[in-house]
């Protein structure tokens, strides 16, 4: 036997409002995700540009510590420099004597 058109039509119609429901349900989801992933990617964005930054002033510190080193190793070597001059005048002072 032959459905009812009017009964046939009904159930497709039942079949396409679950088939609307579930897709506004798949597409609510996938809006949510989709701002969620925006928000991961300026969080991500904000701290690459931190992370930029930090190693920009690391850098300045490393160039500035070793300039330090320089200017210590430097005036070490002059120390010892006046250190032996002193000496050399010390003795040359007692052999005047």
């Amino acid at each position: 036997m032959q459905e009812d058109p009017f009964e046939e039509l009904a159930e497709v119609y039942a079949e396409v409002r679950d088939l609307e429901v579930d897709f506004k349900k798949t597409l609510g989801m996938c809006t949510h995700l989709l701002s969620h992933s925006r928000e991961l990617l300026n969080s991500n964005q904000e701290n690459m540009t931190d992370l930029e930054q930090l190693r920009h002033e690391h850098q300045l510190m490393v160039n500035e510590s070793n300039l330090h080193s320089s200017v210590i190793q430097q005036n070490e070597m002059d120390y010892e420099k006046n250190q032996k001059h002193q000496n050399e005048a010390e003795s040359t002072i007692k052999a005047l004597k």
